[in-house]
């Protein structure tokens, strides 16, 4: 059936409506993008500070009898909060977070197990392990329940651009199910924002707090190699390599660990949402780029098949003109 130049031109219209909103898509995400970048530069600082304090606190050996929060205890019951965005419209972002999550949550003793210095704590063959999800982000939901995990809390439509008022209430509820023993471990599962192209779904212990994991989440906040050795990594938290007798603690370790620590667990698990959040900003940027691009190349086409529709039209038409006169003639 052949194809009329209005029906093309009908097209070339629709197209390019479409190019127009995912054209504007593109510079909001862009936008905010920027913000929640911005907002994860802004938090650097504090982070590293405050890991190091907290690394030449556990240095002295007595953090973990000081604090509840530090203290590890067998992983018989794990918590996982999944990190996502509430719309669509960002590419593979949440095919990749499904995969992991999927490939992560398949063996739960791996996820049960801890370490301590050297040595790695597991659960035995004839202990359960549970694992509940708390979701952050309507897409988690979907993810969760693909994978047939159980779904005990659900936080949703948190702003594009997060604030720590948003993320005291996520990490209220996981310090509370931690301190209730509810819980034996508080995993979080987001997608990091490595660059603009470039977003890898990673999983950090939140509860109890990890050096190690902390260490990471700010390297990777930092775009830079981890701030400890491998050697370092493998000893802590009970050995350190820094000597920190040196340095004198006011007005004393348990004081200064009851307001340092939950602040640590709101700032990893702020850094996470602003990870994830990037991710999903960058991602949806790209998503309507490539779309803009593709829409673009189809005008083109269109229009090509357009201009060839009307010139054989026009030549048709001619040719009857033609036709018509020589049989009068």
């Amino acid at each position: 059936m052949a194809v009329s130049p209005r029906v093309v031109k009908g097209r070339i219209k629709s197209i390019k409506s479409t190019r127009k909103i995912t054209k504007a898509l593109e510079l909001v995400s862009a936008a905010k993008m920027k913000k929640a970048v911005d907002r994860a530069l802004q938090s650097r600082e504090y982070a590293r500070e405050s890991y190091e304090v907290l690394k030449r606190v556990i240095a002295k050996g007595k953090a973990k009898t000081l604090h509840s929060l530090l203290q590890e205890r067998h992983s018989h019951n794990i918590l996982m909060i999944l990190v996502s965005s509430d719309r669509g419209m960002v590419g593979g972002l949440h095919a990749n977070l499904a995969m992991y999550a999927a490939k992560i949550t398949k063996d739960k003793r791996s996820l049960a197990m801890s370490r301590t210095g050297q040595v790695w704590k597991t659960v035995d063959a004839n202990e359960d392990v549970t694992l509940d999800v708390a979701t952050i982000g309507k897409k988690s939901e979907l993810i969760a329940s693909k994978l047939k995990l159980p779904i005990v809390a659900s936080f949703s439509e948190l702003s594009d651009v997060v604030t720590l008022d948003e993320v005291r209430g996520v990490t209220k509820y996981a310090i509370e199910q931690f301190l209730t023993k509810k819980y034996d471990k508080v995993l979080v599962m987001y997608s990091d924002f490595i660059s603009v192209i470039n977003q890898k779904p990673k999983v950090r212990q939140l509860l109890p707090v990890s050096l190690v994991d902390l260490e990471k989440t700010i390297a990777s906040a930092l775009n830079e190699e981890p701030m400890m050795s491998r050697n370092e990594q493998r000893t802590l938290p009970h050995e350190a390599s820094e000597k920190v007798d040196d340095y004198l603690f006011e007005p004393n370790v348990k004081e200064i660990l009851e307001e340092m620590v939950p602040k640590i667990v709101l700032t990893q698990m702020y850094q996470a949402l602003l990870e994830s959040r990037s991710s999903e900003h960058s991602a949806r940027m790209m998503a309507m780029k490539n779309a803009s691009d593709n829409a673009k190349e189809i005008i083109e086409d269109l229009q090509t098949m357009y201009n060839q529709l009307r010139q054989a039209k026009i030549t048709q038409e001619i040719a009857e003109i033609s036709a018509g006169k020589a049989a009068l003639e």
